[in-house]
C-alpha cells in the first residue's frame, strides 16, 4: 500500500497536454479537468512502531494490485494561460486499505487491518521563453511548490491462549519540495499538441524527479482529452532508523493514464 505524488497527479489531470500553444494571444484561457488512470510503483517503506521497532520493507505493486487496494480517490487540477504565462494548480487524495490473516511461525494466528492514504497539493508558475514563428513549437520553465502528506495506520490481534493480543500503531508525515522544471510543446495539428515536462523538486525531501508526456486533442471547442504517461522518483526520510519519528519512502512510479479538459 505504498505510493507517490505520481499516482495524486494522475487522478488530478496531466497537465503536460495543456500547451503554451492553447493559447496564441490574450485573453487568458482557464482551464479545469480529472482523469483516469492505470499505476505501479516499487521501492522501499519503512516506520517505527512501538510494539517491534523500526518496520523497512521493499513493495512492488502492479495496476492489479492498486485496484484490489483503492478504496477511494479523488483529484482535480486547474490552469490559466495567455500563451506566455502558464499558472498550474491540483490537488488529491487517495485511500488505501487492506485486511489479512496468517499464521506465526509458533503457529500463532493473527490479522491485520492497513490504512495508507495520501494527499498532494502542487502549484507553479511557468513563462515562454521561445516559441516558433510558425506557432509550431514552445519551450518554457516553471517553477512552483509540491506538498505531500502520508498517514498509515495499522491494527493486528494476534489469537493467544489467554485472549487475542491487539497491536496498534499510526505515522503521519508531511513535506513541501520547492520545484523547478521546463517544458517543451509540439503543434502536431490544428486541434492535436504533444507536451512533455520535467521537474525537479528539493527542500522537503532528499530529492525528487518528474517526467510527463501527453497529448492534447480538443475533441470540442471546450473540451480536450490528453492520453498520458509519466514517470516519478520520490526520494524522502525523517529522522534516523531507530528513532521515534523515524520514516523513509523511497518509491519510482509509473502511470498511464487519461485526462478530460473542460477549457473556457
Amino acid at each position: 500500500m505504498k505510493n507517490s505524488r505520481t499516482i495524486i497527479l494522475a487522478l488530478a489531470l496531466c497537465l503536460a497536454g495543456v500547451s503554451q500553444l492553447e493559447a496564441q494571444t490574450p485573453p487568458w484561457v482557464f482551464g479545469i479537468g480529472t482523469g483516469l488512470a492505470r499505476m505501479s510503483s516499487e521501492g522501499t517503506q519503512g516506520f517505527n512502531t512501538n510494539a517491534v521497532g523500526p518496520v523497512e520493507a521493499p513493495f512492488d505493486l502492479s495496476p492489479d494490485d492498486f485496484k484490489d487496494l483503492m478504496e477511494s480517490g479523488f483529484g482535480v487540477a486547474t490552469f490559466l494561460t495567455n500563451g506566455t504565462w502558464m499558472i498550474k494548480a491540483s490537488v488529491g487524495q487517495l485511500k488505501l486499505g487492506g485486511d489479512g490473516v496468517g499464521t506465526l511461525q509458533d503457529g500463532r494466528q493473527f490479522s491485520a487491518s492497513a490504512g495508507f492514504d495520501i494527499t498532494v497539493a502542487e502549484a507553479s508558475v511557468g513563462y515562454t521563453l521561445y516559441r516558433s514563428p510558425a506557432n509550431k513549437f514552445a519551450f518554457g520553465s516553471h517553477v512552483g511548490a509540491l506538498y505531500t502528506k502520508h498517514e498509515l495506520s495499522l491494527d493486528v490481534s494476534v489469537a493467544d491462549a489467554g485472549g487475542p493480543s491487539n497491536l496498534s500503531g499510526a505515522t503521519e508525515e508531511s513535506w513541501t519540495d520547492f520545484l523547478v522544471g521546463t517544458s517543451f510543446d509540439i503543434s502536431l495539428a490544428p486541434k492535436l499538441g504533444w507536451g512533455t515536462v520535467l521537474d525537479v523538486g528539493f527542500g522537503g525531501s532528499n530529492g525528487s524527479f518528474k517526467a510527463a508526456s501527453a497529448l492534447s486533442w480538443q475533441v470540442r471547442p471546450h473540451i480536450a482529452l490528453s492520453p498520458n504517461v509519466s514517470f516519478s522518483t520520490t526520494d524522502f526520510e525523517n529522522g534516523t532508523k531507530g528513532d521515534a519519528d523515524w520514516y523513509l519512502y523511497d518509491a519510482d512510479d509509473t502511470t498511464v493514464g487519461l485526462a478530460v479538459m473542460f477549457i473556457f
